[in-house]
């Protein structure tokens, strides 16, 4: 009886998953249907965060951008496992360290993307697509986030 519940429970259950992922190749096109002839929407940075909507078709993963634009990118050119971000402010000053008191090493500006790696007291570092790492604050970033929605069956 017990099992019998069990797995009513289970089942009756679909889980959707938003997953927050990065492009990994610069220049990849975000096309508007899962075919590499279909009609490019955008080419896109290396480390621009996406977000998975879950729909997988002809070796392309249907995404979101931080422009909101909803296309398909091929899934070599997508990893799951890496976080990235968006610089939203106008400009913010990239540091050696994590902290104003820590050298200045350049600034990055709004729409900017990073590869996250990491960080401590309001501050991450971060690597761009040429492979350079410095600090910035984490106020000055916007990062996606995983959703995870369950409903009943039917309803």
């Amino acid at each position: 009886m017990r099992a019998s519940l069990f797995i009513l429970f289970f089942f009756s259950f679909i889980y959707f998953r938003g997953e927050a992922s990065c492009v990994i190749e610069a220049g990849a096109k975000l096309r508007k249907s899962p075919h590499v002839k279909s009609e490019v929407i955008a080419s896109l940075d290396k480390f621009t965060p996406v977000k998975l909507s879950g729909k997988v078709e002809n070796k392309h993963y249907e995404v979101t951008d931080a422009k909101s634009r909803k296309g398909w990118l091929r899934t070599n050119q997508v990893n799951q496992e890496l976080t990235c971000l968006t610089v939203k402010v106008e400009k913010s000053r990239l540091r050696s360290g994590p902290g104003t008191e820590y050298n200045p090493k350049g600034l990055a500006k709004r729409s900017e993307v990073f590869k996250d790696l990491g960080g401590e007291d309001g501050w991450t570092q971060v690597e761009n697509a040429q492979g350079e790492r410095a600090w910035i604050n984490l106020d000055h970033t916007h990062k996606p986030r995983s959703k995870v929605r369950m409903s009943f069956e039917g309803e």
